[in-house]
């Protein structure tokens, strides 16, 4: 009996085992773009739209733009782990849902600051059978940097157009 239970609690808790703060690789989640906050702010628009953010709010005065969640059905463990530091053995998302916190400021003369954050869920039926919050990996924030540094050196690489 006694083997039955820790066998019980031993399962239980894979689940509720997080992946330590200390093991937790920062995540690159800011940048420094040299251009303009104008030209920094449309890279990121242009991305959020090509990557079908749904955004929630947009605030240009601020800086802030926030997106609603953007929904997974059935995530590959390869996709969890990109998106996620989160480590649970025993849970099963059958879906994973992710929204971005973007910040631009002017950090200055032609250099604008991007910082993103990803807010990052999974659903776990199997146990909880609710939405668990899950740790960043960086993926999410690294794929939008590198899609608007992308365009920035495009834009910056473009001849001007003529009047």
């Amino acid at each position: 009996m006694r083997i039955v239970i820790a066998l019980v609690l031993v399962l239980l808790s894979g689940c509720a085992a997080e992946t330590q703060i200390s093991d937790v690789p920062a995540v690159h989640n800011t940048e420094i773009f040299t251009a303009s906050t104008d030209r920094t702010w449309k890279a990121l628009v242009e991305t959020l739209a090509e990557d079908s953010y749904p955004i929630q709010a947009i605030e240009k005065e601020s800086g802030l733009i926030t997106t609603d969640f953007v929904s997974v059905a059935g995530p590959s463990t390869t996709f969890l782990r990109e998106i996620s530091n989160s480590s649970c053995g025993l849970c099963s998302f059958s879906r994973v849902r992710y929204s971005l916190s973007c910040y631009v400021s002017e950090s200055g003369p032609n250099t604008t600051r991007v910082k993103l954050k990803a807010h990052v869920e999974g659903f776990e039926r199997l146990w909880a059978g609710d939405w668990r919050v899950l740790e960043s990996s960086g993926g999410i924030e690294k794929k939008v940097l590198d899609s608007m540094r992308e365009r920035i050196q495009a834009a910056h690489d473009s001849p001007p157009a003529n009047r």
